[in-house]
């Protein structure tokens, strides 16, 4: 619209009556500018435009040559919304001198400076505001009670922190006191290793005074010097007088063999030497038939099984957590009846123990001598005395003092020992 271009500018709606007056010697002083904008869009075809340009070129008008007619309308909200409030705005129409009209200009103020914006306070992302009130503060309640949770939780952590910090202060205090301790100390052992190095330097050159202004006995003779530089040679002196002969000297050493001289006429056979030294070991011969097959070794049947032989009997260990036989691999199980004493059970024991053994039987009632289990005999090891259980076919001895209970496992780290057959 050409008559929408120009905006008027109005004060707030609280002040509607002095605006008005504002507004309408605004209107009157813009109107010539206006006039030609207004009439170009009241034209409907370009021959009226060239009409009103011609119009204008022809003939000045001054301000008195228009007149503004028509009422202001300045609503502080459109009818029927009394809560949204609008910039006011008004049209008025502008006629010639003749009363023919030129248009009509439409007007509103410039909206007021946005304000400040709300004041919402948040809990976590989600952001509140009443529904009738969007530019109202709200007070979160829930978020106000865990702030003070917050701060109470602060004040305690604070509490400690300051508790940990008069404590480290307290302790730094301690040690400090200990450090001029201990410099005290050092000073007074450092002052007295000085002093006996010095009681110790004085002692010793004294003693080293004492042999220098003292005369010892003649010591050993030295070992030779050596050989002097050989001086000039003399003047030959005259020639002696003969002397005697002199005794035959040494013989001397057997000269090189000579060449070898023909072959002589062989002699008779002599006596037979001594006998030679053992000549080296000579190549292994081939090998022999088989022999006929023997009886089999126990000692090798039992180390190969994992066993070792007591007695002509093979013995092969296990340990054992439960109150029951437990078979080594490889092992058939059987009770040699023997009449065994305590010297055997203790060489037998000392042939398969994994750990000490130095304290002794518990004469106790654990274990003893009974033959309700396959073995041969079973016992704790560790650091403390050793429970042990026999079997009555193959010991005699009675391994406790107070009863028995005849129970082949008797504590922790239990090691039973079974006789296995072939």
């Amino acid at each position: 619209m050409a008559g929408e271009r120009d905006h008027l500018l109005l004060h707030p709606p609280d002040e509607k009556k002095r605006a008005g007056k504002y507004l309408l010697a605004s209107v009157l002083a813009v109107a010539a500018v206006c006039v030609i904008v207004l009439f170009n869009g009241r034209a409907s075809s370009h021959q009226n435009q060239r009409l009103a340009l011609l119009s204008m070129k022809a003939r000045k008008q001054n301000l008195a040559d228009f007149t503004v007619s028509g009422a202001i309308d300045v609503p502080e909200h459109p009818p029927g919304l009394g809560y949204i409030k609008t910039p006011p705005m008004g049209k008025v129409q502008v006629v010639g001198r003749d009363g023919s009209p030129l248009g009509s200009i439409k007007f509103k103020t410039l909206p007021a400076p946005p304000g400040p914006p709300p004041t919402i306070i948040r809990f976590g992302d989600v952001s509140m505001a009443p529904g009738d009130c969007p530019m109202c503060p709200v007070l979160d309640e829930e978020a106000i009670k865990k702030q003070k949770e917050d701060i109470e939780k602060n004040k305690e952590y604070i509490k400690s922190l300051e508790h940990l910090d008069e404590v480290n202060h307290r302790r730094i205090a301690e040690s400090v006191e200990k450090m001029k301790k201990l410099k005290d100390v050092m000073k007074d052992r450092v002052f007295e290793m000085k002093e006996a190095l010095k009681r110790e330097d004085s002692y010793l050159e004294n003693k080293m005074l004492e042999k220098e202004n003292s005369t010892g006995p003649v010591g050993p003779q030295g070992p030779a010097g050596w050989n002097g530089v050989p001086g000039l040679p003399g003047h030959p002196g005259q020639d002696g007088v003969q002397g005697p002969e002199g005794k035959q000297g040494p013989e001397g050493p057997i000269g090189p063999t000579g060449d070898a001289g023909p072959k002589g006429v062989p002699g008779e056979m002599g006596p037979e030497g001594p006998v030679g030294l053992k000549g080296p070991k000579g190549p292994t011969g081939p090998a022999g038939e088989a022999g006929t097959r023997g009886t089999p070794s126990k000692m090798l049947e039992c180390s190969r099984i994992g066993g070792m032989m007591y007695r002509g009997v093979c013995f092969k260990s296990i340990e054992i957590e439960d109150n029951k036989d437990k078979l080594p691999e490889d092992c058939k199980a059987w009770q040699p009846h023997e009449e065994w004493d305590e010297r055997d059970w203790w060489r037998l024991a000392n042939m398969f123990s994994t750990s000490s053994l130095t304290h002794g039987m518990d004469i106790g009632h654990y274990g003893g001598r009974c033959s309700n289990f396959e073995a041969v005999t079973a016992f704790t090891q560790g650091n403390s005395a050793t429970r042990v259980w026999v079997n009555a076919k193959t010991f005699t001895f009675d391994p406790t003092g107070n009863g028995r209970s005849c129970d082949l496992v008797n504590g922790e780290n239990t090691m039973a020992l079974y006789a296995c057959a072939f």
